[in-house]
Formats: structure tokens, C-alpha cells, sequence
């Protein structure tokens, strides 16, 4: 759903763009529910871990490229956020494809 939302909300931007010939887009989604008990954030009053798995969480990502050599990559998780590690990671990873200002998104 947020990603329906996500679509609609940039489509007055996307209808903005100069026309090109094709455009291109790519989806992709990974469970990343643990496979263990795991203290979670925002549960500040339990005194114990996770005790079950009521629906698995998910790891989403959009990519759209409109022809121009400059994709653009969308992606949600259902976390707070990520840890320094993982940020840093998908910023090298991007600077390593050729966009360098992919970390100031990250």
C-alpha cells in the first residue's frame, strides 16, 4: 500500500518530465523477519524478546528509469531504521555504480 501511495504521489512529477522514448521499472521484496527471538525497538516495556510472528516483515524496493542512464531506486523496510553498517554499505554500493549522490539520500 505505502508504495501505491509512494506511486501516486510522484506521478504529477513523473507526468513533468521531459518525454522519453521508455521508461523502465523493476520491483523486488525480501522477508527479513528473524529467525530468532530478538529484542525490537519502540517495545520499550517488555522484559523479554519476541515470543512469535504474527506477520513477517519485508524489505521493498522500487526502481524506476526513464532512458536518461540515471535510474532511481525507492526502497522501504518495515524497521525504524538501519544500523550505520547497512547505510554505509548501500552508500558504497551506489558510489561503486556511479551515483555518488545516493549517500545523502541514504
Amino acid at each position: 500500500m505505502r508504495v501505491l501511495w509512494l506511486l501516486l504521489a510522484l506521478s504529477p512529477v513523473v507526468s513533468n518530465v521531459v518525454a522519453a522514448d521508455e521508461w523502465k521499472a523493476g520491483v523486488a521484496q525480501a522477508v527479513i523477519t528473524p529467525k530468532e527471538p530478538i529484542w525490537m525497538a519502540g517495545y520499550g516495556d517488555r522484559v523479554h524478546p519476541s515470543n512469535g510472528v504474527l506477520r513477517d516483515l519485508y524489505v521493498k524496493a522500487l526502481a524506476l528509469d526513464s532512458g536518461d542512464g540515471k535510474p532511481s531506486v525507492i526502497v522501504t523496510a518495515d524497521l525504524l531504521g538501519f544500523p550505520k553498517e547497512i547505510s554505509d554499505a548501500v552508500a558504497a554500493r551506489c558510489e561503486k555504480i556511479g551515483r555518488a549522490s545516493c549517500r545523502e539520500r541514504v
